[in-house]
């Protein structure tokens, strides 16, 4: 288990923001756990992440068969999940996953967060794909300004009824709602399966660029996404900002839940980070931090009358 006192949890102070040490105390480390990653792509060979990349890994758009990153961003998003425990550059908030990362940006894509660099149709597939190759979670660290329309919405209706669950960047433009695909979240039928994430600074303050809660603010949370460190190899890391970096902390949460507790749904890890929340900006669940600040710490507490069995064998109430 990593130390407190060791430079990969040192260096990026968005991990202990979370409190995911609590999580990793109890033995939870996100193995087994698979987590989509629908993105850039990814460095399959990446100093830092490479034993935890899923050889499954893909390029969806149809023709290019080139799953390595062009721009970057795919890794860096994976490198909050899942970099490794390995006494080097960092670690991801579920250290022992496994990354699935699905590259189904357009060729000349300078953004990749942006909805423009992504066709429906491939999101779709990429959707699709990721649920047959058994990803339990799924990352959108993506947005644009409209719905993504009747073939995205199908394919993100299979995964959730397949059990899947997501978490989606709520997008960089400061506005007072979330962008889509992160809107769905609050759609009646994709509710309780996914959560809209914003970012939020070292002093827990929502990071000015950051779109807020808004419509969203039930299924809303903020994590760390100013100053995250990320993506590390020889002697350098990248330091980033945006919700495309705080999305995928919350996903690496889901992946420490569904391996503490293997009897717990898709739904029901969802509901416990929303109802553990910790509290921020006005009193109880508001437009700017929606239900709160990430907190997994305290969705490993008990929650509710509700026991499951974790892993290791203990029974604890949720």
């Amino acid at each position: 288990m990593p130390s407190e006192a060791s430079r990969e949890y040192q260096r990026n102070w968005g991990v202990g923001d979370t409190n995911a040490f609590a999580a990793w105390r109890t033995g939870a480390t996100g193995r087994g756990i698979t987590v989509g990653v629908v993105d850039s792509g990814i460095r399959m060979n990446h100093q830092d992440l490479g034993a935890n990349i899923s050889p499954l890994s893909t390029d969806i758009v149809a023709g290019r068969n080139q799953r390595e990153d062009q721009d970057g961003h795919g890794t860096r998003v994976s490198s909050v999940i899942a970099a490794p425990f390995n006494d080097y550059g960092t670690v991801g908030v579920a250290f022992n996953s496994t990354i699935l990362s699905i590259r189904a940006d357009v060729s000349d894509c300078t953004k990749p967060e942006d909805k423009i660099c992504f066709k429906s149709s491939d999101l779709a597939r990429a959707l699709d794909y990721a649920v047959q190759n058994g990803a339990r979670v799924i990352n959108l660290s993506l947005g644009g300004e409209s719905p993504l329309g009747a073939q995205f919405e199908a394919a993100l209706l299979r995964a959730v009824n397949a059990g899947v669950v997501f978490a989606i960047a709520a997008g960089n433009e400061e506005g007072a709602n979330p962008e889509w695909p992160g809107r769905y979240a609050s759609d009646s039928r994709f509710l309780g399966a996914i959560i809209v994430t914003g970012a939020h600074d070292k002093a827990q303050r929502i990071a000015d660029f950051s779109n807020r809660a808004g419509v969203s603010q039930n299924v809303f949370l903020s994590a760390p996404g100013v100053d995250v460190i990320v993506d590390c190899e020889g002697d350098s890391c990248w330091r980033v900002n945006g919700t495309s970096f705080a999305s995928p902390a919350v996903a690496g949460a889901l992946a420490l839940l569904l391996e503490a507790f293997p009897n717990l749904t898709g739904r029901q890890a969802v509901d416990i980070l929303l109802r553990t929340g910790r509290e921020a900006g006005d009193p109880g669940t508001d437009v700017v931090y929606g239900r709160g600040l990430l907190d997994i710490g305290r969705a490993f507490q008990p929650v509710g009358a509700t026991s499951a069995p974790m892993a290791n064998g203990a029974a604890v109430d949720i």
